[in-house]
């Protein structure tokens, strides 16, 4: 069943390029199987090595790193950037240490 259902996705997908593209045409199959073999390529390899599934691991905590400190610094006070309030603001949401701010 999910087999069928991976094979329903894919086509829907293709589809959905096919209508929304500005050149209403067939794509060319070649260029787009050559993309799908690539995909499953690239699952087979993450699903088979341990290390790459480690290494991809460290990349999406990175990332989350980064998109969580950036949602703490991201904020509104009514202020301009540079204000006093503002600075404080973002300096709180960085460190805890009173003397730092």
């Amino acid at each position: 069943m999910s087999s069928l259902q991976a094979l329903l996705g894919i086509t829907v997908f293709i589809a959905l390029a096919v209508v929304f593209s500005e050149q209403r045409r067939l794509p060319h199959w070649k260029l787009l199987l050559a993309g799908l073999g690539l995909q499953f390529l690239f699952a087979l390899l993450v699903f088979r090595f341990s290390l790459l599934q480690a290494v991809l691991n460290v990349l999406n905590r990175g990332v989350a790193a980064i998109a969580d400190a950036t949602e703490l610094a991201t904020f509104h006070d009514g202020g301009d950037q540079f204000s006093p309030r503002t600075y404080f603001i973002a300096r709180s949401m960085i460190s805890s240490d009173p003397d730092e701010l």
